[in-house]
Parts: structure tokens; sequence; C-alpha cells
């Protein structure tokens, strides 16, 4: 068992996004918004499976560099990154679930198959979206990659809300 659990729990899905929210030891941090479910996995357009997974720190890749030149006021060094996923390529596709963050962003358009997060959930018919990203953003980086380099282990459990 882990010394700390983040839970993503999802409740609500357009044909388009996902809306959800995000608990450290079942308190909550925040909102989520990802892609659509799949059966099949598309590149960039299907979030990840329902599951159990490790947290880390990434600190190489373009995105990497990006946030860590962007959020130098929070000592940013690495990405918010999912690892040990089962799934981390879909059986039928051949496609990868590989290097699934959790970053900033308003709209399904600005992730590809990532956990966006945010202060608020704004869903007007089917127009899914969050606001108060970077907000968010610099809030769970503070405790999360504080829990990641501590000596505890820390997991992410994704699932549905009604499981």
């Amino acid at each position: 068992m882990s010394d700390i659990i983040y839970e993503l729990r999802r409740f609500f899905s357009t044909n388009d996004a996902t809306v959800g929210i995000l608990l450290r030891n079942g308190k909550f941090m925040c909102w989520t918004l990802e892609d659509e479910y799949r059966e099949e996995k598309v590149d960039g357009e299907t979030r990840v499976p329902c599951g159990t997974y490790n947290l880390g720190l990434r600190k190489d890749g373009k995105m990497t560099k990006r946030y860590d030149a962007k959020y130098k006021d929070i000592d940013h060094s690495g990405m918010l990154c999912l690892y040990n996923n089962p799934n981390w390529v879909a059986s039928n596709s051949g496609i990868s679930f590989q290097y699934c963050y959790f970053h900033i962003g308003n709209k399904d358009d600005h992730t590809e198959g990532c956990v966006l997060v945010g202060t608020t959930p704004v869903v007007v018919g089917s127009m899914t979206e969050i606001s108060g990203s970077e907000a968010a953003y610099k809030k769970l980086y503070a405790i999360m990659a504080e829990d990641i380099e501590s000596d505890l282990s820390v997991e992410l459990v994704i699932k549905e809300y009604d499981r």
C-alpha cells in the first residue's frame, strides 16, 4: 500500500472531454479535464485507461524544458508524469500512452491524452472546459513534486466516479 494516494475520479464525459477531480489522500486538490473515453486508442485523442500508476518527474523532453523555464518561480524541475502504465501500448492499435503528464490547459484541444488541471469546471451545453489552470498547476506541482521526491511511495489511482 502506498503512503500517498492521488485519486482521479472521473464523473462527467462528453464526446470530446472528461471532467474529474483530483484528490490527495481523500482531500480535494483540483479539477481535471482529459480527452474522452475510446474503446480503441486514437493517438492524442484518448484519455488514459482506469488503473493504478506510479508518479514521477520526467526530467527530459521539450515540454519539460519549456515548463522548467516558464515556472522558475516554483522551482519546476521535471514534468509530473504517470509511469508503470499497464496499458502503455493499446493491444490492438500499437499506439502508446507514454509520457502522460499533469499540465496546464483549458479545453480538450490542449491535451493529447494528458491530464489538465484547473480551479473551476466550465460546462455549457456541449462545451466542456476548465479555468484557473496555471493557479491549480502551481499549487499541485508544489505538493506532488515534493511527495514524489520524498522517501514515501506515491501512486495515482484513476477510476470512474461510481466505481
